[in-house]
């Protein structure tokens, strides 16, 4: 990719921060039109440092330390922002957005933790946090006003999430290793939270609609729980202690409430409510 030409501004920006990083290091900073800002400091050997900006206003602001750390961002629009930070050895986040007015904020401590980032409309946010060793957030968000926030900390957890439409929002947070929260939403302001602490639990929400909510939060060892909602304003809530407890939700319809609690071993729960369910195996 061949650098455009760039304001004298932004020809010392990249100056400064080429001397500052290490010699083995790589860095490039494509600018697109006026007003793109771009602040990197690379600290150690083996780092990488990408930055392409299209647009107006675009702001990126790059840290990194430690060892074989990567950093890819590419932002194309009006008021993109992106801010990453990366501490410890062998990180890799990747981030790409296009639209208006997208903000984006990325931590990782830890080793071996890799986070990949899409966005593309306007007004999107995300924000996530890591601490700890092999964790991985993959994200990819479509349509406007949607917001995400993730965090993680232990050590091999896995967060994947996807959302289309306009202002759903989504809380991700787990604590432990090994954990897993898988979230889809379609539709319009739907919310969806997961929280887990503990080892080797798994959490998935589905939500096709308008206004539903769902919420599961369990604490403990290898527990499982699951929801899918299709429709308007259906509202599920799960909550687990213990091991090996396993909860379901599947609601269709409008304005059904569904809630689970289970406190112990070996416990397992299933709700199915709302029209088209005849015949359907759960």
């Amino acid at each position: 990719m061949s650098l455009r030409k760039i304001t004298p501004i932004a020809f010392s920006v990249a100056v400064a921060l080429s001397s500052v990083a290490h010699a083995t290091d790589e860095l490039l900073i494509p600018f697109g039109a006026e007003g793109n800002s771009a602040n990197v400091m690379q600290q150690g050997e083996e780092n990488r440092a990408y930055v392409d900006q299209y647009g107006i206003g675009n702001v990126n602001t790059i840290t990194q330390g430690g060892h074989g750390n990567e950093t890819y961002s590419y932002q194309e629009g009006v008021g993109n922002r992106s801010s990453l930070n990366q501490q410890g050895f062998s990180n890799v986040s990747s981030t790409h957005q296009m639209g208006d007015s997208n903000s984006l904020q990325v931590d990782q401590f830890g080793e071996y933790n890799s986070v990949n980032l899409y966005q593309e409309g306007e007004a999107n946010h995300q924000s996530v946090s890591q601490d700890g060793g092999a964790n991985q957030v993959f994200s990819d968000q479509h349509g406007a006003e949607n917001s995400l926030s993730s965090h993680q900390r232990g050590y091999a957890n896995e967060s994947f999430s996807t959302q289309e439409g306009v202002r759903n929002s989504m809380d991700l947070s787990q604590e432990g290793d090994s954990n897993s929260a898988n979230s889809f939403q379609s539709g319009f302001e739907q919310h969806a939270s997961i929280e887990q602490s503990g080892t080797g639990n798994h959490a998935g929400t589905d939500q096709w609609g308008e206004q539903n909510h769902s919420s599961i939060a369990q604490y403990g060892e290898m527990n499982s729980a699951h929801v899918m909602q299709e429709g308007f304003a259906n509202a599920a809530y799960t909550t687990q202690f213990g091991a090996f407890n396993d909860a379901s939700t599947n609601q269709m319809g409008a304005n059904n409430v569904a809630g689970i609690s289970q406190e112990g071993n070996g416990n397992s729960a299933m709700v199915n409510q709302g029209s088209g369910f005849a015949g359907m195996p759960y």
